[in-house]
């Protein structure tokens, strides 16, 4: 095997610290993604219900935030375990993915986290007319954020995983790894597209709890795990 498909040998430190990076980070998005639960977005009257009875809705979403920047910094790190000129370019394009993401997304999650807290109070302090100016206000922001948190899935958990697995592919990394990241963006980015153009064509929970929420975390704890085993071990070449 030739030493430019084998970053895992030639760069142990690099290896050891993004994987630990990336895998730390997707264990704390996964688990206040987990905390946060499905909230009836397309409902804005069980929405509010849902929020009054979640005071600790702003800090789920604030550690939501540091777990992507931990997950997001891994694969900054990682960016120099390529050496081909092929993989070193899709690896950038991923790092930029998941920059642009981590913006987008730390916008949207803010707005979201803050504004949720705010109305689920005024929604337990209101009364009458009161409460249908709330139902009509969530229902406009929940409107909003809806293209935002979609694109921000797609930006950050779509295409980073796909451009990062087929670099995995070619630099001689296990190919279930590599066909894992890219079907899990895969799937992730059609599904998300399509709830972009119609909200209502399947439930919302299938693209930000299964898949954004669990099914890229674990794929980057895989990756992660792998790779700081992988950069303590002496053998040179990687099983598939």
């Amino acid at each position: 095997m030739e030493a430019s498909v084998r970053p895992l040998v030639a760069q142990p430190n690099t290896l050891k610290l993004g994987g630990l990076l990336v895998a730390g980070g997707a264990v704390v998005f996964g688990g206040f993604r987990v905390f946060h639960g499905d909230i009836p977005a397309d409902n804005a009257e069980a929405a509010l219900n849902f929020l009054q009875a979640h005071p600790a809705y702003p800090v789920i979403h604030i550690g939501s935030i540091l777990g992507v920047l931990v997950w997001a910094a891994g694969f900054v790190v990682l960016l120099g375990m390529f050496t081909d000129p092929v993989t070193v370019l899709l690896g950038r394009l991923a790092t930029a993915c998941v920059l642009t993401g981590v913006a987008v997304y730390a916008v949207d999650f803010t707005i979201d986290g803050v504004g949720g807290h705010d109305l689920g109070e005024q929604w337990a302090a209101a009364s009458g007319r009161g409460r249908d100016d709330l139902i009509l206000a969530a229902h406009t922001g929940f409107t909003l954020l809806r293209g935002v948190s979609l694109v921000a899935i797609v930006i950050l958990f779509c295409l980073p995983l796909i451009l990062f697995g087929v670099a995995l592919g070619r630099s001689g990394y296990p190919r279930s790894l590599s066909a894992a990241g890219i079907g899990v963006g895969a799937v992730t980015l059609v599904a998300a597209v399509a709830l972009i153009f119609d909200g209502d064509l399947f439930a919302g929970v299938i693209v930000y709890g299964l898949l954004a929420s669990i099914a890229a975390p674990l794929w980057s704890i895989w990756l992660g795990v792998l790779l700081y085993r992988r950069s303590t071990a002496n053998q040179p070449d990687l099983p598939d």
